[in-house]
């Protein structure tokens, strides 16, 4: 049987490089949907971690590399223990600023570049996902493998779309928003680590001596980059289960895979690293006080809060508010107001619509080798499954974090938070297995010799268009109205300048004195306590400016 199962998908699997066309259909929804986003200001800590991190360190790997081994005991004391997921960090914001400074564009702008960048990465690995469970849904089909496979595909092509339309922003601690590099990079881990696991060859392979340093490699360094990470050994073995599931392994024939030697080994190396970091970690923290929003403590109010961050990645939320739990009705007319009298966003909306269009028609399409419905009805229902656990996991975590719930009790709302986006992906996962699971009722009657009317085709292609994009277009105004939301403030226009300022330096005292006039009106807008306060702000600057320039940023701070 194993065997079998590997020779169907040697012969059948898609290509490891995907044509440009393909990345383009599959990136360029979401790409498209966080575009208004390019022009984002840096908040809070932004705004000044760049600049610390490109004075104190550059690009220099070593002394990142030192500077976060010798955090270490600073950072357990607080509560966590992420030295890799620093280093990763402080490197990302340190070359931001190199590249900025080549470039002559402001360091907000170079992050919103890689923020849309970034953002079709996520969406090409979440579509990963949908076809490594759609060739374990078809791959022991027999004969007509690849006509079914080809069916398969033309309900991928609607993927991107659903993805695209879950990407919204509503508050600048929105991962997509706040660090959107080393956030979203952990999101893409989260999802294609699962893949490698579970791998078309690691499923159908009874290999008792697989090659496992590099699994437990992967599980070791998972446990010292970040929280989040933590999810990765339930991503891993969920993946293995649900291509089992649809491949038709039994529970008993898993344990002989190289897929589940592999998880045991990323498992091993996890804890080897997890366990003893969180014992420290926990005594430090029962000897003093630690980082609230790491620091976990269960109670009451958690199973609620964890509902709702679970609900929260509902894209309708965002389509009408602009504020967590509350709904708008002039949310949705200012967003289409902002789409409809800027030409670039008009032409953004046609093409999620082109988009739109070219799938229905090809999902329309009819095939003697449509998969059974069974087939399809499989497919959805793991989809779901997954989303449903991808979206719980981080909002579990977050649901414990004791600094959040602090926000709750001050009414704040359930605010975007570290787990916001996985959250949103897991809805992305959950709407697409609901749609693959009507679609099988579709498939039913398809097979019955029921395809539509020559007449009756555009009309539905223009229905199912309609549907498509429609979601997608709503994302697009949503984004567009914080975007606008967070310009119209006068801290944003003063961060921007500052952000400009940082590589268009102007040596003459002018230069200088306008330098200075910025940094006292940040300073008047910030909290004098605050990580990011102007005092400090001027000093990082400065520091700056010196090593790279030669030049104070402002020598005399008001």
């Amino acid at each position: 049987m194993f065997a079998d199962q590997q020779d169907n998908q040697a012969e059948e699997s898609p290509p490891v490089v995907p044509s440009l066309s393909r990345l383009l259909r599959v990136a360029a929804p979401a790409m498209l949907v966080m575009a208004p986003l390019i022009g984002l200001a840096l908040h809070s800590d932004q705004s000044i971690a760049i600049y610390q991190f490109a004075s104190d360190y550059g690009t220099n790997p070593i002394r990142i590399l030192e500077a976060s081994l010798g955090e270490i005991g600073e950072f357990i004391s607080k509560g966590n223990f992420r030295p890799l997921g620093r280093f990763i960090f402080y490197l990302e914001e340190a070359a931001r600023f190199d590249v900025a400074a080549a470039l002559g564009v402001p360091p907000h702008i170079v992050q919103g570049a890689i923020r849309v960048a970034m953002v079709g990465v996520l969406a090409w690995a979440a579509t990963c996902v949908v076809r490594a469970l759609a060739r374990s849904a078809t791959g022991h089909a027999g004969s007509s493998l690849t006509d079914e496979r080809q069916a398969i595909d033309r309900l991928i092509d609607v993927f991107p779309l659903v993805f695209a339309s879950v990407l919204i922003v509503t508050g600048p601690l929105h991962p997509l928003s706040f660090f959107p590099f080393f956030l979203i990079t952990l999101a893409v881990a989260i999802l294609l680590v699962p893949l490698y696991v579970a791998s078309d060859e690691a499923m159908n392979s009874t290999d008792l001596v697989p090659r496992l340093a590099l699994p437990a490699l992967i599980g070791l360094l998972a446990a010292m980059t970040f929280e989040l990470m933590y999810l990765l050994p339930v991503t891993c073995i969920l993946m293995i289960l649900l291509r089992a599931r649809l491949s038709g392994l039994t529970l008993r024939q898993i344990p002989s895979t190289a897929a589940f030697h592999r998880w045991l080994a990323l498992c091993l190396g996890f804890l080897t690293v997890f366990i003893p970091s969180r014992i420290t970690i926990a005594m430090a923290c029962s000897a003093n006080d630690c980082y609230g929003n790491t620091n976990p403590v269960p109670s009451g109010f958690s199973a609620g809060q964890w509902l709702g961050r679970f609900m929260s990645g509902l894209p309708v939320e965002g389509w009408f508010s602009m504020s967590p739990g509350t709904i708008d009705p002039g949310a949705l007319d200012q967003a289409w107001s902002g789409i409809s009298t800027n030409v670039w966003l008009v032409l953004a909306a046609v093409a999620l619509a082109v988009a739109a269009v070219r799938a229905g028609a090809r999902l329309l399409k009819h095939s003697d080798h449509e998969p059974s419905p069974r087939a399809y009805r499989q497919l959805g229902t793991v989809l779901v499954v997954f989303g449903t656990v991808l979206a719980l996991s981080p909002a579990f975590l977050v649901s414990l974090s004791e600094g959040l719930q602090g926000w709750n009790y001050r009414g704040w709302g359930l605010h975007d938070w570290r787990d916001t986006l996985l959250v949103q992906v897991g809805w992305a996962f959950i709407l697409y297995g609901t749609l693959v699971m009507v679609w099988s009722l579709a498939a039913h009657h398809g097979r019955k010799g029921k395809s539509p009317s020559r007449m009756l085709t555009p009309l539905l292609v223009a229905g199912l268009a309609l549907c498509l994009s429609l979601p997608a277009v709503l994302a697009l105004g949503a984004n567009t109205r914080y975007a606008e939301s967070r310009r119209d403030r006068p801290l944003t226009s003063i961060v921007n300048l500052i952000s400009a300022s940082s590589v268009d330096f102007d040596r003459t005292a002018a230069g200088e004195a306008r330098r200075c006039a910025l940094l006292a009106d940040y300073g008047e807008l910030v909290c004098e306590s605050c990580w990011h306060s102007g005092p400090r702000l001027a000093e990082q600057l400065n520091n700056l400016s010196m090593s790279r320039y030669g030049a104070a940023f402002c020598a005399t701070p008001r």
